[in-house]
């Protein structure tokens, strides 16, 4: 099955890109699932960041255009779309402001290449993704942008395509293991226990930091984040905290502090509200899940595939097919394309290949 076709088989509204660094193939990925699904099925194409310009504004590499087919609706920035060879008919300006006008909707009469500029805040996301579903988008992607995961909340998408690529690490092995963590974290499960799940489903929606006890019994901190606030989660943990209700985000600094006490790693389980809130580094992460820590969500996401990019800055890049195989084991059993070499390993293909 080809990545479109999966896409198109998932029933899911509304999709995320979600590159693992700058540079890794985010923008091919896009513009293939653009062709190939336009044909069937009214697109909403939008941005969380700024894609499809020339050259890269870090490297100053050429970068691929983004590709808007006929009959899409696009949402970028006003001037961005006038200045554009693509014509679109305007069908609203939303009041969400950047340094290259407001948030444009309109619909493509003719297709061409064009700059995505997009919101900057998760509410301004969902507002967009909302905006292209009025005008009658029947799926929308999302070029979301490595520092702006929150694209990928299931309150806005919660589907998502990872996409790694060779600029994301120096060497093969650190690309596999930086993406495996990638792929760990984006499939996070729910909480377990039901009657903590209920409780933290209300807890995480206050945005402070709250403590339930077995029974679920919700104990709020006088803290509105847990940044810093490692010593003061810990000195608030007692023999009935059953987990530790995160509304904001999870770092390494919090894991490092609890790592110290394992037996209390074993009994407790931290919690956010899903992946997007989760920051930490795989050296971090592993030595929490071999000490028996557990990290568990609210809302999970739904992770659909990888898709994989053999070629790295510079010019330079691996044998697409040893590139493909070493990360399709990784992500097994979820499917795995490099949509340029029209490369795919669904689960069970991916299994029998990984066998000795």
């Amino acid at each position: 099955m080809e990545l479109a076709g999966l896409v198109a088989k998932s029933g899911c509204r509304a999709l995320c890109l979600v590159g693992t660094a700058k540079n890794v193939g985010k923008t091919t990925v896009f513009n293939h699932l653009c062709r190939q699904l336009s044909p069937t099925r009214k697109l909403g194409l939008m941005s969380t960041g700024r894609d499809g310009e020339p050259l890269d504004l870090v490297t100053g590499e050429p970068k691929p255009a983004v590709y808007v087919p006929g009959g899409a609706l696009l949402a970028t920035a006003e001037h961005v779309l006038t200045a554009s060879e693509v014509y679109a008919e305007i069908l609203q300006v939303l009041p969400l402001d950047t340094r290259f006008g407001s948030i444009t909707v309109g619909r493509v009469r003719e297709a061409g290449t064009i700059e995505l500029v997009g919101p900057d805040s998760a509410s301004g996301v969902r507002q967009v993704v909302g905006a292209l579903f009025r005008h009658g988008a029947e799926l929308v992607l999302v070029d979301g942008s490595i520092d702006r995961r929150a694209a990928a909340a299931p309150a806005i998408t919660g589907n998502v395509i990872l996409v790694t690529g060779a600029a994301l690490a120096p060497s093969l092995p650190a690309i596999a293991e930086q993406t495996a963590l990638w792929l760990e974290l984006f499939s996070l499960g729910p909480v377990k226990h039901r009657q903590l799940a209920r409780a933290a489903a209300r807890a995480v929606g206050e945005r402070a930091v709250t403590l339930l006890d077995q029974d679920g019994r919700p104990h709020p901190l006088r803290l509105r984040t847990a940044l810093d606030a490692s010593a003061a989660i810990y000195a608030a943990v007692d023999e009935r905290t059953a987990a530790v209700v995160l509304g904001g985000a999870l770092t390494d600094q919090l894991l490092q502090a609890f790592l110290a006490y394992p037996k209390l790693v074993k009994r407790l389980v931290f919690v956010v509200h899903d992946a997007t809130r989760v920051f930490v580094g795989r050296r971090v992460y592993q030595h929490w899940l071999r000490a028996g820590g557990r990290v568990e969500v609210v809302a999970p996401i739904r992770v659909l595939a990888l898709a994989v990019n053999p070629a790295g800055p510079g010019g330079s890049s691996y044998d697409p097919e040893a590139f493909f195989d070493s990360l399709s084991r990784i992500a097994h059993p979820l499917p795995t394309f490099d949509v340029v070499m029209g490369l795919s390993r669904e689960g069970e293909a991916a299994w029998s290949q990984a066998r000795p």
